[in-house]
């Protein structure tokens, strides 16, 4: 856990369940470090919001706001009671010189994101529909390396492009079996040792 009392007391900021960070197309340049919590990232489509991710502790949200002068591609809102580092790009620099540890994750999400889209171009392609389900919560346990996945079906319907009846039909088989649990479109996979060993040879 981050404990660096120095930036929380200069940087720190608190975002109750619910609350929203910042919104898509805002011209905000703001980044933020989450230090605990989860947060759902989100875009409204056709009048609806669509989940296309959860994000949790020692994670970087609005990362390119501080390289890029673009309004947001996404909204960002408090999944529960979460703690950030919030901070603007010549207040970023300051902080990578008092915390190294965090220049060092944000140079990882930046490279991640290269390898991201490789294996998101290998799921695509994968022909086999469960398997290319099973890969995809795969590699989004590898990302975060938590005891447990969290993701939302049109998530998994934006990587795979299979229809979210298709999803739910492969995931029930998991969930029937106690390998998941399936609530209001989100998916808890808590058990990974499964994935693991399908995956990890």
């Amino acid at each position: 856990m981050f404990e660096n009392k120095k930036l929380i007391e200069k940087f720190g900021k608190n975002f109750n369940n619910g609350d929203i960070i910042f919104c898509e197309y805002e011209k905000q340049s703001k980044l933020y470090f989450i230090i605990s919590g989860r947060v759902k990232i989100t875009k409204i489509r056709k009048n609806e919001e669509k989940v296309l991710a959860y994000i949790g502790a020692n994670q970087f949200i609005g990362e390119m706001a501080v390289f890029e002068d673009k309004p947001r591609t996404a909204t960002i809102i408090a999944e529960e009671d979460t703690k950030v580092l919030e901070f603007d790009k010549d207040s970023f620099f300051e902080i990578l010189k008092l915390a190294p540890d965090i220049a060092v994750s944000l140079v990882k999400v930046l490279s991640n994101r290269r390898y991201n889209t490789e294996k998101q171009l290998e799921i695509i392609l994968e022909e086999n529909s469960e398997r290319k389900i099973l890969r995809y919560i795969y590699e989004k346990y590898l990302n975060t390396r938590e005891n447990e996945v969290i993701l939302s079906l049109e998530e998994i319907k934006n990587i795979t492009n299979l229809p979210l009846e298709e999803i739910e039909k492969y995931l029930k088989v998991y969930k029937d079996r106690g390998y998941l649990d399936l609530d209001y479109e989100k998916v808890y996979v808590r058990n990974l040792e499964w994935l693991k060993v399908r995956f990890s040879k």
